[in-house]
């Protein structure tokens, strides 16, 4: 049997996030209080004034809020949802980067759920059984727009955590080019990698199915073609290709599951600080040589869709050329990692997001995460 679960809706284009009164039509619903999270980043480098002149015309209450989120943690999570809740939100719509996406829709599931405290989300314990209608906005590469997963990070151990729930999806979504030319060049490019590493690992997950491998290459085939020419200046045409890129990773990751790869990164992430981005493209080049006895004709099937080539070895090169090419990090020591902290590193790994880990096509115990970091380092 095959399930299948998405957004009702996906725009993808140049001013697609001015079509907010087309997607509330859409919905064929009323809505009286609309509750925006936007970024602050997006907000201080002007780049929301447009959009914030859609909302005026939307005939609701508009409550728009400004929002610096930096894990998600636990606390920015419930912060969103009290808002929402004073408020008395009937629709909640988030534009920014993936940590904040990943806030508004895991804050509109517990809101419209009824509620849950700081101790139970820590330790997951939630019972999402519905949500409040979400459109979501993304204006950088993550992938967070169409998938049912959303991360958290848990103060007290500094883990981050993923908690998935078909509430999570969202129900239209506007990738929309003009948001994301801001972003710096490096930043841009190393979330294409970090997409990259995300499809490949719902293509070679042992949760895999049948509709993650079709989103999965062609994602995997959007980034290969569009990455140089993003690091060569991109363009509306190049922007577009790669919002789509996004949004079948998403979709592939929620008809899958992310691998060890995914935990090692978050790991660096919410420890160190280090952007998703630069943690995923230092550690894939490493995880990609451990995997590839196991799935050689996986890895090959990639680089001949992806036209680089008819292996894993030339997968892996192509990857790391494309590493050297953006100008990443290529070492976890070029990044401030100590070397005495992989094995705590490892631990976390393990003892935080074994799910993670069982996922992945080689099996991996403590000792051999140590092994991957080391490799990376």
């Amino acid at each position: 049997m095959y399930e299948y679960y998405a957004p009702t809706r996906i725009l993808i284009g140049n001013g697609v996030s001015g079509k907010l009164q087309e997607a509330l039509a859409f919905l064929r619903e009323t809505y009286s209080s609309v509750y925006v999270a936007a970024s602050k980043t997006l907000w201080e480098n002007g780049a929301l004034g447009a959009f914030r002149d859609t909302l005026e015309d939307l005939g609701a209450d508009v409550h728009f809020n400004i929002y610096s989120v930096n894990g998600p943690s636990v606390k920015e999570v419930l912060e969103l949802y009290r808002d929402m809740e004073a408020v008395e939100a009937d629709i909640a719509i988030g534009v920014g980067g993936g940590r904040l996406l990943d806030a508004v829709k895991l804050a509109a599931a517990i809101y419209a759920s009824g509620g849950v405290g700081e101790a139970e989300l820590s330790r997951r314990e939630l019972e999402l059984e519905e949500s409040i209608p979400v459109i979501l906005v993304p204006t950088t590469f993550s992938g967070a727009e169409t998938s049912r997963l959303a991360y958290i990070v848990v103060p007290s151990t500094g883990a981050k955590l993923s908690v998935e729930s078909h509430t999570l999806y969202p129900r239209i979504v506007l990738g929309d080019p003009s948001l994301s030319s801001t972003l710096p060049p490096r930043t841009a490019a190393a979330q294409i990698i970090a997409l990259l590493a995300a499809s490949i690992e719902a293509y070679v997950s042992l949760s895999t199915t049948w509709f993650a491998r079709i989103f999965a290459r062609e994602a995997v085939r959007l980034v290969a073609r569009n990455l140089y020419p993003l690091l060569q200046g991109g363009g509306t045409n190049v922007m577009e290709a790669l919002h789509a890129a996004s949004t079948l990773t998403g979709l592939a990751l929620s008809h899958s599951s992310p691998t060890l790869l995914t935990a090692m990164a978050m790991t660096l992430n919410s420890l160190y600080h280090i952007p998703y981005g630069e943690a995923a493209a230092v550690l894939l080049p490493a995880w990609l040589t451990v995997i590839r006895g196991a799935r050689e004709q996986d890895l090959g099937s990639l680089a001949w869709f992806a036209q680089i080539g008819l292996s894993s070895s030339n997968l892996i090169k192509w990857v790391s050329a494309a590493i050297y090419a953006a100008q990443l990090p290529r070492r976890l020591r070029d990044l401030g990692v100590d070397m005495e902290g992989l094995r705590g590193m490892a631990l976390i790994v393990w003892n935080d997001m074994r799910g993670f880990v069982e996922n992945n096509p080689v099996p991996m115990g403590v000792e051999d995460i140590i092994e991957v970091y080391k490799a990376a380092y």
